[in-house]
């Protein structure tokens, strides 16, 4: 079909526009002696002072560098270990948090990070300028008084082990760390402040994105012990550690937050990443009259699941020979936001980040796949249990296409970004009774990415490599009402 191929080169360059190192260069401007950030100005004389976290790390030290050039006076990052780092940057990098996870390297760095941080008041009308991405909160590692690595690392798995939402489980971190929930920003002050971030998690909320370093939220400064009651384990927690979480949270309580803190500025997500491909499919499509429609960019769920439900979507749009809002409400809490679509053919977009439930006594010991992988083929799955009972007619006067695909490039511990699946895949099935079973077996036994493999020879699997954009996972489904 193709019609995906030219999808795919959409979102290929609607993800380019999103790339670490040009969202900086966007987010930042200089004229006339002055940076300009969204509708501030900030003067420049040699007083910018960089620090970057995460694993966009390098790439926005690159953008950033670019643009503000001599008027950097030093900069320190803290990446990811073996992340490839470009040469000739006058930032200083330090490495740590090995399988994303604090460890004491990301500890030294962190306190160097604070030094760095404290230091930049040195001088009057100083500039800090923070890059904070995706794998912040490993990386930016600083445990109270009273409590080691191994304590908080313990704690924070208790927590995560006993139910906690991402919300509570932040207010634990924030409580445990020196510099999360805005206690990095506070060592910058009177110094001005500026956080260019790139959100990995849905809804954007900035107080959760690499916990919040530059920004106070009441969400983050709940109460950790009451929270550790709820969860049914303050009995269980060290007292010495819950006197140092109590203490903590006296003492963070006392910290107004002003907000002339730090401008704090989301330059690249999932959100800004759909607007893009849907320009993008404006463009490349406008004469094929495809409109494109986002959805959500708050997909959240089992991938399993979700895929279930797409096949529900398609199945209901062929039957119907449209797609009206109330087929789509169930991916949408804005029922409200438009009744029916005029288009013959529509790219309905959707945005967020599932997961997959692993079963240990249905995985096998080789079981290797991605989330996105198991959408589709979930979505597969299901459609091949409908798909003869469907009349031919019914079959014929919609074609479909369905992608998953991650921003990353990376699906799970594989070299695919995701998998699509089009009608064509469907035709015939109902004779190849043996593949039908193998989908729903290799589907159980978290097997998807070996499935996509062998089917086709690989056609289906999408494979653009490392993007070095971490902004979630976006679908895209084609419905085309016309004829073939």
């Amino acid at each position: 079909m193709l019609l995906v191929d030219q999808l795919l080169s959409a979102f290929k360059s609607a993800l380019r526009e999103v790339n670490p190192s040009a969202s900086v260069q966007k987010a930042l401007s200089v004229r006339d002696g002055k940076l300009f950030v969204q509708n501030r100005a900030f003067e420049l004389h040699k007083n910018v002072h960089l620090v970057a976290f995460g694993k966009a790390a390098p790439a926005m030290v690159q953008g950033a560098e670019r643009v503000l050039g001599e008027h950097i006076r030093r900069g320190i990052a803290s990446v990811p270990m073996k992340i490839d780092i470009p040469s000739g940057l006058k930032t200083e990098f330090c490495t740590g948090a090995e399988h994303n996870l604090p460890d004491e390297r990301a500890v030294e760095n962190t306190k160097r990070i604070e030094q760095f941080v404290s230091e930049a008041n040195s001088a009057p009308d100083q500039l800090i300028l923070f890059l904070v991405s995706g794998g912040g909160s490993a990386l930016l590692t600083a445990p109270i008084s009273g409590v080691s690595l191994n304590d908080k690392v313990a704690l924070i798995r208790q927590v995560q082990n006993n139910g906690a939402d991402i919300k509570q489980l932040n207010v634990v971190r924030t409580a445990l760390s020196r510099v999360k929930g805005g206690g990095l920003a506070k060592l910058g002050r009177p110094s001005k402040m500026i956080s260019l971030v790139i959100s990995d998690i849905v809804g954007d909320p900035l107080e959760l994105i690499s916990s919040g370093p530059t920004i106070v939220s009441a969400k983050s400064y709940a109460n950790p012990i009451a929270i550790l009651n709820d969860l049914g384990i303050l009995d269980k927690v060290p007292i010495r550690l819950v006197d140092a979480l109590r203490s903590a949270h006296l003492e963070k309580d006392q910290y107004d937050p002003s907000p002339t803190d730090a401008l704090n500025v989301i330059i690249a997500s999932n959100s800004i990443l759909l607007d893009n491909l849907a320009n993008q499919i404006n463009d490349c499509f406008n004469s094929l009259s495809i409109s494109p429609f986002i959805v959500t960019n708050r997909l959240e769920g089992n991938a399993t699941e979700l895929g279930m439900r797409f096949a529900k979507l398609i199945k209901q749009s062929m039957v119907n020979g449209k797609l009206d809002r109330s087929m789509i409400a169930d991916f949408d809490d804005d029922s409200q936001r438009s009744a029916e679509f005029d288009s013959q053919r529509v790219v309905v977009l959707f945005g967020g980040e599932s997961t997959v439930r692993f079963d240990a006594k249905k995985a096998t010991q080789n079981a290797k796949g991605g989330r996105n992988q198991e959408m589709v083929l979930s979505a597969f799955h299901h459609l091949a249990e409908c798909w003869s009972d469907l009349p031919k007619e019914t079959k014929s006067q919609c074609q479909f296409a369905l992608f998953s695909i991650g921003s990353d490039g990376q699906d799970g511990p594989t070299d695919a970004a995701g998998a699509f699946l089009t009608n064509d895949d469907l035709e015939g099935l109902s004779e190849n009774l043996q593949l039908a079973s193998e989908i729903e077996q290799l589907l159980n036994s978290k097997c998807s990415y070996h499935f996509w493999s062998d089917y086709r020879n690989g056609k289906n699997l999408i494979k653009i490599g490392k993007t070095g954009v971490n902004v979630m996972d976006v679908q895209m489904l084609l419905l085309n009402f016309g004829r073939k």
